[in-house]
């Protein structure tokens, strides 16, 4: 919205009243996505005008924050049943007009990049690639920074992982060899920020981008920015083959005497909607620590997590016909 200014003469002296206004604001909404569970920062625009505006935040139409000065909100994402989409906006106001910026938030399941990834398997990337020469080097220029990422080596087939300590320039069949500071989150630590730093010219962090990653069973999945042009040489994501810890772990599903599906109730800890399978549910309980079991219900494509089992609390199981209801073995020996 393009101010307007209004030039008033009072006692000799100009008085300029000039409407509220964002400088810099981008011409499109802002799009992302959000994670269940976890906080997210928006930043609005900076207001102009006189008198100075107010900023207001607002979500779905309901009014967070009045009447501040404070251009950031702190939002906490939490699970809806029916919400897919959160709409954000932040307002500037001052008695003349207003002006806003939108956030479009789409809500992200903190499970869903486990299952809703793309393999990146290149034997190249490995930190024992060398190259010589700019020719010879690749870039990671087309990384989509809408979606998720699992390095999977091209000998073996299984996952590998970033480094997380500083890489040689030239290796990872690059200039500038990408590294991930600050380490790989455990389960319990769960969706996570970090920064990859790219090594060049002596420098161990020569230039930086952000990142989330997540430890899912037996493998890391990124988030992850293309490489930017400004870095003005050639840079890559390396990895390396260093074994991902995880306990293997069987499901079955339980029969009752009567043959009706069950589900377990009074202990489930996370409920996850628009899931759209089991298998995905399991993935899910997977990547939760204290999941020992869970609950499907393919007609609301529900999944729920649970601490504890059927096995282990025969009272809490409950007649769900419908249900799919499955526990974590007790006995590893099942697994071979």
């Amino acid at each position: 919205m393009v101010g307007f200014v209004e030039r008033l003469k009072k006692d000799d002296k100009s008085i300029f009243l000039i409407l509220a206004f964002l400088k810099y604001k981008p011409v499109k909404h802002s799009v992302q996505d959000a994670y269940y569970q976890t906080s997210i920062i928006l930043v609005c625009p900076e207001p102009f005008g006189y008198p100075e505006p107010f900023v207001t935040w607002v979500k779905n139409g309901v009014v967070l924050q009045n009447s501040s000065s404070d251009l950031t909100l702190n939002l906490s994402i939490t699970a809806q049943r029916n919400t897919t989409k959160w709409t954000i906006d932040c307002v500037a106001r001052n008695k003349h007009g207003a002006d806003y910026h939108r956030f479009v938030l789409n809500l992200r399941s903190r499970y869903a990049m486990c299952t809703e990834f793309r393999d990146l398997m290149e034997g190249t990337r490995t930190v024992g690639h060398v190259v010589h020469n700019e020719q010879s080097a690749q870039n990671d220029g087309d990384i989509d920074n809408r979606g998720w990422y699992r390095f999977v080596s091209q000998a073996t087939g299984t996952p590998v992982q970033l480094p997380d300590s500083c890489t040689e320039p030239w290796a990872c069949g690059t200039q500038a060899s990408g590294w991930l500071r600050g380490g790989h989150p455990s389960m319990e630590e769960g969706l996570v920020h970090r920064n990859v730093c790219f090594s060049w010219n002596d420098n161990c962090c020569f230039a930086e981008v952000q990142a989330l990653v997540k430890h899912c069973y037996g493998y890391y999945v990124y988030k992850l920015q293309p490489t930017a042009l400004e870095f003005k040489v050639k840079a890559r994501y390396c990895v390396e083959n260093r074994a991902i810890p995880y306990k293997d772990a069987l499901f079955y599903q339980p029969v009752t005497k009567t043959g009706v599906q069950s589900a377990l109730t009074n202990h489930v800890i996370h409920t996850e909607y628009h899931v759209t399978s089991s298998w995905k549910c399991m993935v899910y309980c997977l990547s939760e620590i204290r999941c020992m079991s869970f609950n499907y219900f393919p007609q609301s494509n529900t999944c729920e997590l649970n601490n504890s089992t059927g096995s282990s609390n025969p009272e809490g199981l409950r007649k769900r016909p419908g249900t799919e209801y499955y526990e974590k073995t007790r006995h590893s020996s099942l697994l071979g």
